[in-house]
């Protein structure tokens, strides 16, 4: 039996609450000591232009806060998808205790091995109580699941004045076709289905990479912060797409645009 709010519908009636809900946690922000236990102190990390020779210097930091009343043990893995080769970022320490109400120091290292390359990669840790350690320590009724937080980890070697290869790309996007509006609508506007007030609409587009090289994407934030976007930054290699999930939420009456 599926839970109450994965089969009841919002009120404009665009989709159920629990189609909502999902859709809301990819626009979970982790810089926000509101709304979490365990705070990043940078959604992103971009290294911009590296070279296999400066790799070693290349390096960010990023601080972890632990706002919980117990100690907590936070273990970074770097997803890279390429399998015949090794990430080109890693995350130092790999594994560090953090004390209650504490902020711990981790850094975020560049070694690219490939030049006129872009790189993207996306960083995830695992937080769980140290008392969690093991079965001995805890039983099921105090047995709390481990935190996740994530930041995207961004850099290129491209040299200054060295030239790019243009991209060869599809933008596809869905089109609700609302009434009182055009079916001819520009191939690059995300539509959303209409709203209530208050309500969170979402869409989605997805990017083909026609090409024989890697493109890089890069989304501008909404000056009035109508609309979002995720992923706003990446890579999409050849002949590969990427999927992309855009929100909005009016808080006016009417027909909403942005860029």
């Amino acid at each position: 039996e599926l839970p109450e709010n994965a089969t009841t519908v919002v009120s404009s009636g665009c989709a159920t609450f629990g189609q909502l809900e999902v859709c809301n946690q990819i626009f979970h922000r982790y810089t926000s000591a509101e709304d979490n236990v365990i705070v990043l102190s940078h959604e992103e990390l971009d290294f911009g232009a590296g070279t296999r020779m400066s790799a070693s210097a290349e390096k960010r930091v990023l601080h972890v806060t632990n706002r919980h009343f117990a100690k907590v043990t936070c273990t970074w893995t770097v997803n890279w998808a390429d399998g015949q080769d090794l990430a080109p970022f890693a995350i130092f320490p790999a594994s560090q205790d953090i004390g209650p109400g504490q902020t711990a120091e981790f850094r975020a290292v560049f070694r690219p091995r490939v030049d006129g390359v872009y790189y993207h990669a996306t960083a995830s840790a695992h937080v769980y109580l140290k008392s969690n350690r093991s079965f001995r320590l805890v039983n099921d009724a105090a047995f709390v699941p481990p935190f996740f937080v994530s930041v995207t980890l961004l850099g290129h070697t491209f040299p200054p004045d060295a030239e790019q290869f243009l991209p060869k790309a599809n933008f596809i996007v869905h089109s609700y076709h609302a009434p009182g509006t055009s079916e001819n609508s520009s191939k690059h506007s995300v539509e959303f289905p209409a709203c209530h007030l208050g309500e969170t609409v979402f869409s989605t587009a997805v990017l083909e990479n026609a090409g024989d090289t890697p493109l890089k994407y890069d989304f501008t934030s909404d000056p009035g912060r109508r609309f979002e976007v995720f992923p706003r930054h990446g890579t999409v290699q050849p002949g590969a797409f990427q999927l992309f999930c855009f929100k909005s939420k009016p808080a006016l009456v009417g027909e909403q645009r942005g860029r």
